[in-house]
């Protein structure tokens, strides 16, 4: 068993342990699952980084002449997603529900990647540095992390639909975004009462004669002239 390999298991078994203290009064079974490796060599090694709602993990592994890529594991397979025509060392840090996969390369200056199947992959850029780093994507395809902005500063970013946004810092110098979460959809408002409008029934010829409106009611506040006594003239 290789160093990562034994990362791997204690970070599950860690993971599994927080999940179970949560549900109290509860029989939970849980089963370590080791992803194996991408090259049958026995100093081959894989490194798991993150895994999403349906069982599907991503970190990096060892390929052939020994490079490392970002791997998918799913239905009990890992999958290596290649060069992505970027770099021989890159590895995935986070996996939303769609199977996408955030990430970056890990040698020299970094390249950040968002990763949506076979042949689609997205580079995202920096704010304006040599490198940039992705930590994490949501189910939104929002991808957080950090990048150079400068020789020495470094910032937090968002990016969505193909736009790097500077998420600024508190006042210091440097900022660093690790994690986003999906946004709920708006709630839809309730509908009011009686709001249907409704189709005016035909008037039908009356059978009796019609009830006579009430008097209104006159304020107080309104005067009336007072009828006159004296006998008209003639």
């Amino acid at each position: 068993m290789t160093k990562y390999s034994r990362w791997i298991r204690a970070l599950v078994v860690v993971g599994l342990i927080a999940i179970g203290a949560g549900q109290a009064q509860a029989d939970i079974e849980y089963e370590v699952i080791d992803l194996g490796v991408m090259l049958m060599d026995p100093s081959a090694a894989s490194l798991g980084k993150a895994v999403n709602d349906l069982g599907q993990a991503t970190g990096r592994g060892t390929t052939q002449n020994f490079h490392h890529h970002t791997f998918l594991y799913s239905d009990g397979v890992m999958h290596d997603i290649g060069d992505l025509e970027l770099h021989h060392y890159h590895q995935g840090n986070s996996i939303n529900n769609h199977g996408h996969i955030a990430g970056h390369t890990i040698w020299g200056d970094a390249t950040s990647f968002l990763y949506r199947g076979p042949g689609d992959y997205v580079v995202l850029g920096t704010l304006g540095g040599d490198s940039s780093w992705a930590e994490d994507v949501n189910d939104h395809d929002q991808v957080v992390g950090r990048s150079n902005i400068d020789g020495f500063a470094t910032h937090a970013f968002l990016w969505q639909d193909g736009v790097m946004a500077d998420l600024g810092t508190l006042g210091g110098r440097d900022s660093y975004a690790s994690a986003t979460s999906t946004p709920s959809p708006p709630t839809p408002a309730p509908a009011a009462a009686n709001s249907s409008p409704k189709r005016p029934k035909s008037p039908s010829a009356p059978t009796s004669p019609p009830t006579p409106l009430p008097t209104p009611t006159v304020s107080s506040r309104i005067s009336r002239p007072t009828a006159s006594t004296a006998p008209a003239s003639c």
